[in-house]
Formats: C-alpha cells, sequence, structure tokens
C-alpha cells in the first residue's frame, strides 16, 4: 500500500494561479502537431491487434535494429534484422507463460523472409512522445532486466539520432515539462532552446516504488539532469522530491514538486507544497532536493494509530534538503 509523502519544509504565501503564456510555452502549431500525430498513429495502429489473428497487418519497426529469430527463441539463430521503420506483416502471436520465456510475434518482411519477433519490441508496447518532425520512443531494452531506452528518432529520415537507457519498472511515462526557466531553457535565452522531459517508471509491488528522471536534450544529447523517487508501504514512506522552478505567466518564479503546478497543493494536510529557496541563490536557476523518510505509529491491534484530528501518528520523521544551482551546462551541489 502506497503512503502519499508530505512535504514538511513548506511556506505559505500568495500562490499565483496563472496559466502559461503562449510565448513561454513555445509549442508547435495545431497543424503541425497534427500532422505529425498522423505520422505517428499510422505508423503504430497496424500493430495493435491485441493477440489476435493479424494476417492482413502490416506494422512497422521502431527499434534502431529488431532481431529476426529462426524460432520463438532469443537463444535460436538470428536469422536477418530489420532497421527503423521498416514495414512487415504480423502473421499471427505466440504467448507464453513466465516458465517458458517472452511472448514473440511470427511476422513476415516485405521480401517474404519470416521469422520471430519479440512481441515487447511491436510499436504496441512502447510509448511514444512526439515533436513537430521527431519522436522520442520509449521501450523496454531488449537484453537488460528493469532498464528501458529512449530513442530520439526522426520522421523524415527515418533513422534513430541517439539512444538514452534509463531504469524501468512496470510502466512508464515520458512527456514533455514547460515554463522551466533553467539557463538555456527558455526561448528568451536561445533561438534554440534545451528542452526539458519528464521520465517516470512505477513498480506496482509492495512497497510500492516511482522512480522520476528530468531529461534535457541540448539538440545533440540526451543528458540527465536530476531525478527522484517515492516508496512506501503500511508502515513507512521514503521520498526524495526535486522541487523545480516554475515561471507563472505574470513572471512569479516558484520552486514546486517537479516544476508541476498540479502537484503545489496538498490535499491531506491542506497546504501549499511550495519550497523557499534562500536569496543567495539565483531563484530560476536554484533546484531543490527534499528527502523524507517517515515511520508511522503502529498500534497493538496492528492498525495504524491516529490523532485527535483522524491523522496518522508518526513514530519517525526526518526532513533533509540540498540546493543545487543550474551553471548552463550542470548542477553543481551548495
Amino acid at each position: 500500500m502506497k503512503i502519499k509523502t508530505v512535504a514538511l519544509l513548506l511556506v505559505m504565501f500568495t500562490f499565483c494561479l496563472c496559466s502559461p503564456s503562449d510565448k513561454e510555452k513555445s509549442l508547435p502549431s495545431e497543424a503541425a502537431v497534427q500532422k505529425t500525430t498522423d505520422t505517428v498513429n499510422k505508423t503504430k495502429a497496424a500493430a495493435l491487434a491485441n493477440g489476435c489473428e493479424a494476417n492482413d497487418r502490416v506494422a512497422y519497426t521502431f527499434l534502431k535494429e529488431t532481431r529476426v529469430f529462426e524460432n520463438s527463441d532469443s537463444t535460436s539463430n538470428i536469422l536477418f534484422t530489420l532497421p527503423f521503420n521498416t514495414p512487415f506483416r504480423i502473421l499471427h502471436f505466440i504467448d507464453k507463460d513466465e516458465m517458458e520465456g517472452s511472448d514473440y510475434v511470427e511476422i513476415k518482411d516485405s521480401i517474404g523472409r519470416r521469422g520471430f519477433i519479440l512481441s515487447q519490441e511491436l510499436p504496441q508496447n512502447m510509448e511514444v512522445a512526439y515533436l513537430t518532425e521527431e519522436l522520442f520512443l520509449i521501450n523496454r531494452h531488449p537484453t537488460l532486466s528493469n532498464t528501458a531506452l529512449i530513442r530520439k528518432a526522426a520522421l523524415k529520415g527515418h533513422d534513430i539520432k541517439e539512444e538514452y537507457t534509463v531504469p524501468c519498472s512496470a510502466t512508464y511515462t515520458f512527456y514533455t515539462t514547460y515554463n522551466i526557466p533553467l539557463s538555456g531553457f527558455e526561448s528568451t535565452d536561445t533561438p534554440h532552446p534545451f528542452q526539458l522531459f519528464k521520465y517516470e517508471t512505477e513498480m506496482n509491488a509492495c512497497p510500492g516504488l516511482i522512480l522520476t528522471e528530468f531529461i534535457y536534450y541540448d539538440g545533440k544529447r540526451l543528458h540527465p539532469l536530476v531525478h527522484g523517487e517515492s516508496e512506501g508501504e503500511f508502515s513507512y514512506s521514503h521520498a526524495i522530491t526535486p522541487y523545480l522552478p516554475y515561471r507563472c505567466g505574470n513572471g512569479k518564479i516558484m520552486h514546486l514538486p517537479d516544476g508541476n503546478p498540479d502537484a503545489a497543493f496538498d490535499t491531506y494536510e491542506g497546504v501549499l507544497r511550495v519550497m523557499q529557496v534562500p536569496k543567495q541563490y539565483p531563484a530560476r536557476n536554484t533546484i531543490v532536493l527534499l528527502r523524507q523518510d517517515i515511520e508511522y505509529l503502529i498500534g497493538a491491534d496492528g492498525d495504524l494509530v491516529l490523532n485527535e484530528k483522524g491523522q496518522t501518528k508518526k513514530s519517525k520523521d526526518s526532513t533533509s534538503v540540498v540546493y543545487y544551482v543550474w551553471n548552463g551546462s550542470k548542477l553543481v551541489k551548495q
């Protein structure tokens, strides 16, 4: 059971309930997004067979290089490989239980060659995020357990520009963040600002575990910026939460959990989750890591002990903060 962590270092001041301006977001046009979305959907749609017979279905490879095996077994011979965005037909699915190994798909390429590929390498088992003319593709690493690959791909050139390895548990998401005013990340700093993404992976287990990593793209490579984690079960919780600067529409900068205004209000405690940064640190370029370790009191009946307000009593509550300043190319611990 996942216990919600509560930030203790809070500052209660006027919160700007504002919406980001169009200039700050720098979003691509609606037509450009729709064009890219159509391309992505066209590529993905053919692979969504959901386990049924699909011999009339055409799919496209999304890996830099997809291995085609002789049998539904990764120890069998590799007959050939297919580069990114190669069309192929899905003949049928081979489902195996955990003791037998991974699931496979029998395929046939455009020149009639047949073989087997891992079902996890189909587009239907990947997360896809897109920009105007480029894709970010995320799927599990074909050989490393608990690992995923983020691949930056060009739609027009149909090539993989870069690969980036990240931890992976049960489920994962990847999306663009906006209004983070770090130097180099805003269009006012450079005509080609860095792009910041949040990658999140969640383990559906007990104790529950959520890992977050902020990754930025400088036009050439993907780089890690800062990461967080949250773990908890019945009697304890542990969290490392990055507080990123967030620029409101009126120009005010606030430090919010994950730089996300939706996470700025704690509905359990009824307080704002806003971090106050000491004046000696530049607000727009400071990131704060809040670490919390909490243990909860357990009664003789084995249940959590509540106070008169119905809140869970704590036997341990340890909190610490570390400040980092972005110098334009890396974070420097203060």
